[in-house]
């Protein structure tokens, strides 16, 4: 199933910041690799996000270093959870709720 554009701007959102140190993203579905996408590659890593969030439970993201053989030579420790099934059917069904009708903060009267 087709991941709404509510749903993909999330998981853009919980992608960890890439440094000199990290340049991929090693994208594991329930601890099975999904794939290593390059940093100046994120369409791809939300492509491949979109093929697999509803087999698995929680897709994580973990940092990553490859070298010039297309190697991966390091993986961070610990990681970013950017899909949860749960998380994610909750947004999707919020987003075909249609657009809240109630009050909306504004930075005007601090509540925003």
């Amino acid at each position: 199933m087709s991941a709404s554009s509510e749903l993909k701007r999330a998981w853009e959102k919980r992608f960890p910041p890439l440094s000199a140190a990290w340049s991929h993203w090693r994208l594991e579905g329930d601890g099975f690799l999904l794939g290593v996408v390059s940093g100046e590659r994120l369409v791809d890593a939300l492509r491949l996000l979109e093929e697999n969030h509803e087999r698995y439970a929680s897709i994580l993201v973990r940092r990553a270093t490859v070298n010039s053989a297309g190697e991966c030579t390091a993986v961070e420790h610990g990681g970013f959870e950017v899909s949860n099934r749960h998380n994610d059917r909750h947004l999707r069904h919020r987003s075909y709720e249609g657009p809240n009708t109630g009050v909306q903060p504004t930075p005007e009267d601090g509540r925003g």
